[in-house]
C-alpha cells in the first residue's frame, strides 16, 4: 500500500541572527491511509514544527515531503493554501472560531474557501448534519463570542 504521507530526511532550521538552530534533524516517516499516529516528545523536541510541516503551514529547510503522491516540499505559499483547502483537515486544541461569525457561519467557512455559493453552503448537508440536535440547532445563529466555553466545543 502506498503511504499517504512520506517524509524523507526532513530538516528544519531557524536562524537566530546568523546562527542556525536545527529543530528537525532528518525525520523519515511513512504514514499509510487510515493509520493513526501520535507525535510524542518533551517540550522543545520539534513536535509543533513537524506538525506545521505536515499541515503545510510551513516548509522544510531540506528533505522531501510527499503528500498524497504530490511533492509539497518546495511548493509556493499559494499552492500550499490550495493543498490545505483540498487535502488536509485540522483539529485545533483551541477553538479558532471567528468571533464576528455565527456558529453556522464558522462551520461553513471552509466551504467559502472552496468557492461554494452562499445559498448552497448554508443549506449544505454538512451543515445540516452538524446541527441535527435541537440544542445545537438553537445555537447555530449565536455568535461565538456569546457562547459559553462548552457550547463552542
Amino acid at each position: 500500500m502506498q503511504p499517504i504521507i512520506q517524509l524523507e530526511n526532513i530538516r528544519k532550521s531557524y536562524y537566530l541572527g546568523k546562527e542556525p538552530l536545527e529543530v528537525l534533524k532528518g525525520i523519515t516517516l511513512d504514514i499509510l491511509k487510515n493509520e493513526y499516529v501520535a507525535l510524542m516528545g518533551p517540550s522543545g523536541s520539534g513536535k509543533s514544527t513537524l506538525m506545521n510541516i505536515l499541515g503545510c503551514l510551513d516548509s522544510p529547510t531540506a528533505g522531501k515531503y510527499i503528500l498524497n503522491n504530490k511533492d509539497v516540499s518546495r511548493t509556493t505559499d499559494n499552492d500550499l493554501a490550495e493543498v490545505r483547502n483540498k487535502e488536509i483537515g485540522f483539529v485545533f486544541q483551541q477553538f479558532n472560531l471567528l468571533p464576528r461569525l455565527t456558529a453556522e457561519e464558522n462551520v461553513a467557512l471552509p466551504l467559502v474557501y472552496a468557492g461554494v455559493a452562499k445559498k448552497e453552503r448554508m443549506y449544505n448537508i454538512v451543515i445540516h448534519q452538524q446541527f441535527q440536535s435541537e440544542k445545537v440547532f438553537e445555537k447555530r445563529q449565536c455568535y461565538y463570542k456569546l457562547m459559553r466555553h462548552y457550547q463552542a466545543q
